[in-house]
Parts: C-alpha cells; structure tokens; sequence
C-alpha cells in the first residue's frame, strides 16, 4: 500500500494510506490536496518532497519519482529527498522504541517475489550515539 503524508519541520501532521494495492496512481493527488486543505495549507507552501527509492514496486517507485518531479517544477519545491525504504521500516523501530525496549539488531525484510527478498540488517547505537547519527542505527 501507498500513503502520503504532510509534516511541518520534524512533527508528522497527518498521513493517508491508500484503500488498495496499487491504488498510488489513483489516489495519490487526491490525498495530497486533501491533507493540504485539512491543514490550511497551500501547494506553493511545500518545501520538500521525500519520495521512496526502494526497494519497492517498480511501477510504485516510477510514480512516486514522476510525481516529485511534478511537484518540483509545478510548486517549486526546494528538494526532493530520496529515502531508502529498508532504512525507512528501520527507523520506525526506533521512532517507536521506548526506554526499556532492548534489541541487539534490527532486520528489514521485503518480499521481491519469485522467491526472493529485499534483507538489510541494522546495528542500533547507544542512546547518546544516536544523537551524532542520521536515525540512530549504523
């Protein structure tokens, strides 16, 4: 499944997740400027675009590419930013991990299909460390 989310500074203001697989192409438009009206913003406002790299739906990643794009040169978006989506799965295990939670090492694991996976394994850093790294893992 696609999403989309508007976020101002670090602080994720809200996300859509697409009804379907393979709904991107669909909906995509449609869940931008709804997030944009419930925050009263508009699409000159957008400053950067992070899109998802992969691994991934090829077809998913031409649309998310094709659309930053767009975005870019319609909206003058100032950068767009591509994000690795293992990295990505892996930071959420941070972002979400609490004091007490403990672990030695964080896998991501993607179906490629026909038998084959997308595998990044990710070694987490102290608490301190962090602070001096992108998303707290190395």
């Amino acid at each position: 499944l696609g999403s989309v989310a508007l976020a101002a500074g670090r602080q994720l203001l809200a996300e859509t997740v697409f009804s379907a697989p393979i709904r991107d192409s669909a909906e995509v438009f449609p869940a931008i400027c709804n997030l944009l009206s419930r925050f009263s913003r508009q699409r000159e406002e957008i400053e950067q675009v992070y899109i998802s790299v992969g691994p991934g739906s090829f077809t998913g990643l031409r649309i998310a590419v094709t659309l930053a794009k767009t975005m870019h040169l319609a909206n003058n978006a100032t950068k767009i930013v591509a994000v690795d989506t293992l990295d990505v799965i892996a930071a959420n295990v941070i972002d979400l991990a609490t004091e007490t939670t403990s672990y030695e090492r964080i896998a991501t694991i993607l179906d490629a299909k026909r038998n084959q996976f997308f595998i990044a394994v990710y070694q987490p850093t102290t608490r301190d460390e962090r602070r001096g790294t992108r998303d707290g893992i190395t």
